[in-house]
């Protein structure tokens, strides 16, 4: 499949009715041209305006760590201690066993 829809052309094909590969191709290739076009008006439009990019920059890097410094981390709340919990679970009746192995875990 994939070669029926990629295999290139020759001249005697073109000629006469366009079947369902012919126009995917050519719808295809359409709106590939249009948008390579609307990309390259944008980047030359960037380029012809450097002055008003390098400012867009510069406004987008302050803004960037201006956030960051005013926006909490969320990950590490204000609230913490330091302080890790551990759970162990050990045999019953056997408080020198329990003992031995949270020793050990420190």
């Amino acid at each position: 499949m994939r070669y029926l829809l990629e295999k290139p052309k020759t001249e005697e094909e073109g000629a006469g009715k366009m079947g369902f590969v012919d126009r995917f191709h050519a719808g295809f290739n359409h709106v590939f041209d249009k948008v390579t076009n609307k990309y390259k008006k944008g980047v030359e439009r960037v380029i012809n305006h450097r002055v008003a990019t390098a400012i867009g920059v510069v406004v987008g890097f302050a803004l960037l760590v201006l956030g960051m410094l005013f926006t909490s981390t969320g990950l590490v709340p204000d609230e913490d201690t330091g302080t890790l919990f551990l759970y162990s679970v050990c045999s019953s009746g056997n408080i020198a066993r329990t003992h031995h192995t949270n020793r050990q875990r420190n």
